[in-house]
């Protein structure tokens, strides 16, 4: 079975954003669930125009992960990564997103990236399943990395569910993940590149310390310290996170 590699920057910034939500799964019981293919190749110049056309063979399976040394930043919105998630989770799992609940969203990139946006998502869909004897959580973990042309997908179940995830309903939204990293480089997050001369990388994450957070976290990551921006998807308001 192909393990999924992710980006270690990436991998380390969802988990320190995921790392208050542990303790309130400790009790339950987290099985994977090993699919035909967990890593896919992708065309990031086409698969957007391929994805409306209905084209076949848009995803490649993986066997072995050939390093990518041609890195061409992209220009996709937060609509753009939604398209292909949804286009990869009917691939792996045969079924649409219409009735799966969005947990977590993660986008990533490096600062100098920022005139192109979000360069890599790491999305959490899930779903609960009732039965004759306990509810089990199922959990479609999906990642986009289009600069290292790969697509992930793996799934998980939780049993024994001691807690109520949240669900964020971004197609309510005022707010995209693209308006929010616009939002935090008007008020702040601009200078803080420029004070660490583009040397850093920024997340924009829901979900980020525990379930009832709501809002989008736009955070700065450098070598002597980070800088986070608190924005309401709702009304665009801010706050700095100190």
């Amino acid at each position: 079975m192909i393990k999924l590699k992710i980006n270690v920057k990436l991998l380390f910034s969802f988990l320190v954003l995921l790392n208050g939500l542990t303790a309130c799964y400790l009790e339950e019981t987290k099985s994977s669930i090993p699919l035909l293919h967990e890593e896919f190749s992708i065309n990031p110049v086409t698969i957007l125009e391929d994805i409306s056309q209905d084209k076949k063979d848009i995803f490649i399976p993986v066997e072995t992960r050939v390093p990518n040394s041609e890195y061409i930043p992209v220009n996709w919105s937060q609509e753009d990564y939604i398209t292909i998630a949804g286009s990869i989770h009917k691939l792996a799992w045969n079924e649409e997103l219409h009735d799966w609940k969005i947990n977590s969203i993660l986008f990533y990139l490096q600062c100098k990236e920022v005139s192109y946006g979000s360069q890599s998502v790491y999305f959490t869909y899930f779903k609960v399943i009732e039965n004759d004897k306990e509810e089990n959580r199922l959990v479609h973990n999906i990642v986009i990395q289009p600069q290292e042309k790969i697509v992930g997908a793996w799934f998980e179940k939780y049993s024994r569910l001691t807690a109520t995830w949240e669900e964020y309903k971004i197609s309510e939204f005022n707010i995209t993940s693209d308006e929010a990293l616009l939002i935090a480089e008007d008020n702040g997050g601009k200078l803080y590149r420029e004070n660490n001369n583009n040397d850093c990388s920024i997340s924009i994450s829901l979900n980020r310390k525990n379930r009832n957070n709501k809002d989008w976290a736009v955070t700065y990551y450098g070598d002597s310290y980070n800088f986070e921006i608190i924005i309401d998807p709702k009304t665009g308001e801010y706050r700095l996170n100190k």
